[in-house]
């Protein structure tokens, strides 16, 4: 189980690439009209006004650990779910929304298991 008390140890939080197959693809798939080829932006798309996407929709009622309001990012709504995916950042990921989400994950898959990063305990901020 994951003791988080402080701002700074919240502010570094991270996702596994585990736990981002495990929970974000299986929700992007179990979505209407998307699936693992949806790019970033089809699965939230800011342009639409108060659409709330498959990230947003999982964490809008979720209350930020940070900021104390409702409305918290999507590692803080999985800590209270699933704590043994979200740790320490050591990766980040910078992507564009026109990747396809698949392509995100294979890619730090790949990436891990070309550096021998276990893919359960490294935890990338995204």
């Amino acid at each position: 189980m994951l003791h988080v008390k402080k701002k700074k140890e919240l502010e570094l939080l991270g996702i596994s690439v585990h736990g981002l197959r495990k929970h974000l693809l299986k929700e992007v798939e179990a979505t209407p009209g998307l699936d693992v080829t949806s790019t970033i932006n089809e699965i939230e798309d800011l342009r639409v006004k108060d659409f709330h996407g498959v990230i947003r929709r999982k964490s809008a009622d979720t209350i930020c650990p940070i900021s104390g309001r409702k409305g918290s990012s999507y590692v803080y709504a999985k800590l209270e779910k699933d704590p043994s995916i979200i740790g320490r950042a050591t990766v980040m990921l910078s992507y564009a929304w026109s990747y396809k989400i698949r392509d995100i994950i294979d890619s730090l898959e790949y990436h891990f298991s070309v550096n021998h990063l276990d893919p359960k305990t490294t935890y990338v901020w995204i």
